[in-house]
């Protein structure tokens, strides 16, 4: 029988956790040990500020349940903010060890009609956001020697997508942006990785028509099905490499190498193998 994953004595900031994926993600860490940090600036679909409470609910859900999580409304998409989100977590818990960039919003337009503002939004949110929470992280991980970076990347990243030249690059680019991450920080036992997150119900999927089926799809990946294969990409991805060498394991002839970046193909992540990711040294 597999032992119960547990991340007791791991902290954790989730971006964009007021709702949708980056919520659950949140929750399922609080319910395996783990000290949450739940940032959301409670923005509404078009990026308008609404409601700044989003953060503190979830976190009232998870001190409900037993566990340990902080609030942070600050914005990814600036330095000086970001840097804040990391420090709540060094501020209430000590520690960082991960970071799980999920937060977005969209701008969706025809290319031909799309302007400056729209493409800037996105682009401050999704890639600039992941690289200035990362940058704002990567010194502590360093540091420590041990640590695990996130970033929720898209089909339309890899394939394009109507209306979406902004949020396509945005996407693509924290690709690459990990896996250079990977490189830098390998030696350090910092590991980067993106994952292509499930087709599902959230504030970025808001056409009337397609949400209630969505929802009805997005009820059998809630919990534990929302978060795929991530530590069984890890694995299999270096199988079969004679080599080993600082931060490296073998294990059953296969050599893991945990800074490297790993895309993952996958439609659905589920929730004990992000957990996996966050559990390892």
């Amino acid at each position: 029988m597999n032992k119960p994953l547990r991340l007791d004595g791991k902290v954790c900031v989730v971006t964009g956790a007021g709702g949708g994926i980056g919520r659950e993600i949140a929750l399922h860490m609080a319910r395996h040990g783990a000290c949450v940090v739940v940032n959301d600036v409670g923005v509404s679909l078009d990026g308008a500020r609404a409601d700044t409470s989003v953060a503190q609910s979830v976190v009232d859900e998870i001190v409900a349940e037993g566990g340990r999580a902080a609030s942070s409304a600050d914005s990814v998409a600036d330095a000086g903010s970001a840097n804040r989100i990391v420090e709540a977590a060094l501020d209430h818990f000590g520690r960082i060890d991960g970071v799980v960039n999920n937060a977005g919003i969209l701008r969706d337009r025809y290319f031909h009609k799309m302007n400056p503002d729209d493409w800037d939004s996105v682009l401050q949110v999704h890639l600039y956001g992941t690289y200035h929470v990362s940058r704002a992280a990567a010194p502590h991980l360093k540091a420590q020697e041990s640590g695990s970076l996130v970033h929720m990347t898209s089909t339309s990243g890899l394939i394009g997508n109507f209306g979406q030249a902004n949020y396509s690059a945005a996407k693509l680019g924290i690709v690459a942006l990990s896996k250079s991450i990977a490189l830098d920080m390998r030696k350090f036992d910092v590991r980067s990785n993106s994952s292509r997150g499930a087709l599902a119900a959230t504030g970025q999927t808001h056409e009337p028509q397609a949400v209630g089926r969505l929802q009805a799809q997005a009820q059998g990946c809630t919990g534990q099905r929302l978060c795929g294969r991530l530590h069984r990409s890890i694995t299999r991805l270096h199988r079969s490499r004679p080599q080993t060498g600082r931060g490296e394991k073998t294990l059953k002839g296969m050599t893991l190498r945990p800074p490297h970046h790993v895309f993952i193909p996958h439609e659905l992540i589920r929730h004990e193998h992000m957990t996996h990711e966050f559990m390892r040294r």
